[in-house]
């Protein structure tokens, strides 16, 4: 159990629908501090890999008050992000207080059953060889998993060149080229796909080359599946992230909830002050001294961070390094 003075308390859930997500906590406290802001996050962490751990959701808490004794109920709807990838996941409901010396993780309740989101997915494996200044893929078809009365929304195949291996959240890399598929309705699978990419002029340095399957949602375009291809090509360190394309179709049902255990497990408080390392874009994080465009770009694609020493895992990063620019970094 936490420490804090604000912790959780009697019952926690969630609910999934579409890309949004109903989160329910009631909170132990006489009161919300007025110099504090709240949030709940819903985090994911896959099975197979502890140390991916994802942001699916945050939604902002409203300040309120209670009887001695008694709970504070906190309820309400917010954005969703599901993690790329058929992964097992177990979820988490954070509870993130944010003041003058930085934020931190005041409580968390983890969700006992694990969790695989039924996301368009990549079937079979992609391949990919060179041919002169083309990069050409080949991927099997792609699959919607979900019931048969469902359309996906606008999906499309892209290729990215990523500087670390790419683990289903937020990124930041070089679009090298894209395919358009339209809608996809359920239990339905597409022909096999071409896609060729002109690789950019003045290549340099080492990044993985990943293969996406992104959605268009009432969110943005989302990816829901990716494959790393082994084909090495040198790519110039220059980054830009994705940006939204327009809407073309609908984003499809997905329903999901659980309700937590009353009792919720320790939480670890982070407390950090300087640039977000989980919220700051490139250029704001290359202002950081000691941190290049290659390191920022690096950080902005290994999102979210629980900890500041969550960096310790982006290449390129030290623990010397992050001792000595750390003061200028924050959650």
């Amino acid at each position: 159990m936490s420490n804090s003075s604000l912790r959780f308390a009697g019952q926690q859930s969630y609910a999934i629908h579409q890309d949004r997500v109903f989160l329910q906590a009631e909170l132990a406290a006489e009161a919300i501090p007025d110099d504090m802001t709240l949030c709940l996050q819903l985090r994911a962490t896959r099975t197979d890999d502890p140390s991916v751990c994802i942001r699916l959701a945050e939604m902002p808490v409203t300040a309120a008050s209670a009887a001695p004794g008694s709970l504070i109920p906190v309820q309400g709807d917010a954005p969703l992000a599901l993690p790329a990838g058929r992964f097992s996941h177990v979820l988490d409901l954070v509870l993130v207080a944010n003041a003058a010396l930085g934020a931190k993780d005041l409580d968390c309740i983890r969700f006992p059953q694990p969790t695989v989101f039924e996301l368009p997915q990549i079937s079979g494996m992609a391949s990919a060889f060179l041919q002169d200044d083309n990069v050409v893929i080949a991927i099997p078809g792609v699959f919607n998993p979900r019931a048969a009365d469902t359309l996906s929304g606008s999906l499309s195949l892209s290729l990215w060149a990523l500087p670390q291996p790419y683990q289903g959240g937020a990124f930041a890399g070089i679009l090298l080229g894209r395919l358009d598929l339209g809608q996809l309705p359920g239990r339905d699978t597409t022909a096999e796909q071409m896609m060729t990419a002109s690789l950019p002029p003045g290549l340099e340095g080492d990044w993985v080359l990943t293969v996406m399957l992104r959605e268009w949602t009432a969110t943005g375009d989302l990816t829901r599946d990716f494959q790393t291809l082994p084909l090495g090509i040198p790519v110039h360190p220059a980054a830009v992230t994705g940006t939204a394309l327009p809407a073309t179709g609908e984003t499809p049902p997905v329903s999901v909830s659980a309700t937590a255990p009353a009792q919720a497990p320790e939480a670890e408080p982070v407390v950090a002050t300087g640039v977000s390392i989980n919220h700051a874009d490139v250029a704001a994080l290359t202002a950081v001294k000691g941190v290049g465009a290659r390191l920022a770009t690096a950080i902005v694609a290994g999102r979210p961070y629980a900890t500041l020493a969550d960096l310790l895992r982006v290449k390129g990063m030290g623990e010397k390094l992050l001792a000595r620019i750390g003061g200028g970094l924050s959650l």
